[in-house]
C-alpha cells in the first residue's frame, strides 16, 4: 500500500502553519483534518444516533488560527481552566476555579425517594412475582440503597427490568 500521497497532503497542510515548531505543525494538521473529518464527525454521528448532546469546547477554527501558535509557547495556559477563566470580565470565586470536573447527573436518587418510590417498588415486586428474584429481594435491595450500601441504580435497574418483563 502506498501512503506517500497521504503524507504529501499532510506535508502541504503543515506548510500552511505559521509556526516552525514541529508540535505546532502537527496540531495544525490534526485540528484541521483529523478532528473535523474523522473524530468529530464520528462523535457527531454516534451522539445523534443515541440522542446525546455532545459539545466540543473551543473547536472554533478562527479561535485556533488566532491563538494556537501562542498556546504552543505557553502550555501552562492549557492546564486546568486558566485559559477559560482568564477570558472573563469578572474574576470567578476560587471554589469554582478549583472545582474538579463532574458529569451531569439527573437526580434519580431524590426522585426515587419521592414520586418514583411507588414505581420502583412495584417494578421490584413484579420482578419477584415473575420469579426472577426472591420474594425477599425487593425489601433487601431497597433497604441497602436507603442505608447507602447500594447505589440508586441497583433498585432502579431491577425495577425497570420488572416493568419490562410485566409488559411482555
Amino acid at each position: 500500500m502506498d501512503f506517500s500521497s497521504s503524507y504529501q497532503v499532510d506535508r502541504q497542510a503543515a506548510a500552511r502553519c505559521n509556526s516552525d515548531r514541529q508540535l505546532d505543525r502537527e496540531v495544525f494538521v490534526d485540528t484541521r483534518f483529523t478532528m473535523p473529518d474523522s473524530v468529530l464527525m464520528k462523535v457527531d454521528k454516534m451522539s445523534m444516533a443515541h440522542a446525546l448532546e455532545v459539545r466540543v469546547p473551543f473547536v472554533d477554527h478562527e479561535l485556533l488560527d488566532a491563538v494556537w501558535p501562542e498556546l504552543g509557547f505557553h502550555p501552562d495556559l492549557l492546564r486546568g481552566k486558566r485559559l477559560l477563566s482568564g477570558t472573563l470580565e469578572r474574576p470567578l470565586p476560587e471554589s469554582i476555579l478549583t472545582h474538579p470536573k463532574q458529569g451531569f447527573m439527573l437526580p434519580f436518587a431524590k426522585w426515587m425517594k419521592a414520586d418514583l418510590a411507588p414505581v420502583v417498588e412495584s417494578g421490584l415486586q413484579q420482578l419477584a412475582e415473575s420469579g426472577w428474584i426472591t420474594k425477599q429481594t425487593p425489601e433487601r435491595v431497597l433497604s441497602e440503597w436507603h442505608r447507602g450500601a447500594a447505589h440508586w441504580s441497583r433498585p432502579w435497574g431491577l425495577s425497570v427490568l420488572g416493568h419490562f418483563l410485566a409488559r411482555r
